[in-house]
């Protein structure tokens, strides 16, 4: 059982479309960078696991603010178990010292022990006033395989890429869900905070943006209509429907400040001829007449 995904805050998101856009400033490349890593680490985690068989929940990102600051990328609550993963997609050479992990530039991180630490105290207290059986294991996973770690002799507390077998088996031979385990799964939830603690960006004139329809697959802005056909193409072969194309062209505009979208935005964004931007955004949209002209809002979610 999916109980959460991972949804961006608005700043996340809008950094996140802007890549290939245009030229971020240093401290807003900085922030979509960490962001983009983090999150590709757990997708692919997410993507081992989302279909396993068993029976278990999938939490996939709390942020909690108060009382105390804590964030916790996976928990995962079986009968027997509750299982807490920090992903941790680090790349390329690093060694350990004095607790810590130095790339090769010398750049140490902060203490991810002490950050697993404190995240699995926290979570002991609620499972403790919760009332729930399980016990708690706190693991901090490397995804990534090119990620290389000298001067470690180990930790119980890790594991990496070509470790995760035993996670996955134990996970499919889990057996039953109870209305307590669903009960705290939403009481989790709902102490989920999605603003974020830092907001402070720059936040960049559309106009000096570069539009156009992003690949859903492999995030390059170069989706080409098909003559005749009722989808754009990728380089990479991922397709995507007009109907889709619409619905990603209106939400990228309201995403990068465009009070209003107008027939003529989505238009100018995909290339789609006004008949067919026209026949979509009456299905999937309200329509809205304005002295200055027709514009839409949100209606009916679509499929992707």
């Amino acid at each position: 059982m999916i109980k959460k995904v991972h949804k961006p805050s608005t700043v996340q998101a809008y950094l996140y479309e802007l890549e290939n856009r245009v030229h971020m400033e240093l401290d807003d490349y900085y922030k979509f960078v960490k962001y983009k890593k983090g999150f590709e680490g757990e997708l692919r985690f997410f993507e081992m696991i989302e279909h396993l068989e068993g029976e278990y929940i999938i939490i996939w990102d709390i942020n909690i603010v108060k009382p105390v600051r804590v964030q916790f990328d996976f928990i995962i609550i079986t009968a027997n178990n509750i299982l807490h993963f920090d992903i941790k997609n680090y790349s390329g050479n690093y060694r350990y010292q004095n607790n810590r992990l130095m790339s090769e530039q010398g750049k140490t991180d902060k203490d991810i022990f002490i950050q697993l630490d404190n995240a699995d105290s926290y979570l002991k207290q609620l499972i403790a006033k919760y009332e729930m059986p399980q016990k708690l294991i706190s693991k901090i996973i490397f995804i990534n395989e090119d990620f290389h770690l000298t001067g470690f002799s180990g930790k119980e507390c890790v594991m990496f890429s070509h470790e995760l077998e035993p996670v996955f088996n134990y996970l499919k031979s889990c057996k039953g869900i109870t209305q307590q385990m669903i009960n705290f799964a939403d009481a989790l939830i709902q102490m989920h905070d999605n603003k974020g603690a830092d907001n402070r960006i720059h936040y960049y004139n559309i106009e000096d943006l570069k539009l156009g329809l992003r690949c859903p697959k492999c995030r390059k802005i170069e989706m080409s209509r098909i003559r005749r056909k009722t989808y754009f193409k990728c380089s990479c072969g991922c397709k995507l429907k007009n109907e889709n194309a619409v619905l990603q062209a209106y939400e990228i505009l309201a995403l990068f400040g465009k009070d209003k979208v107008k027939r003529k935005d989505i238009v100018d964004f995909t290339g789609l001829s006004n008949r067919t931007v026209t026949r979509l955004m009456n299905q999937h949209f309200h329509k809205h007449s304005h002295y200055r002209g027709t514009y839409y809002s949100k209606g009916e979610q679509i499929n992707i």
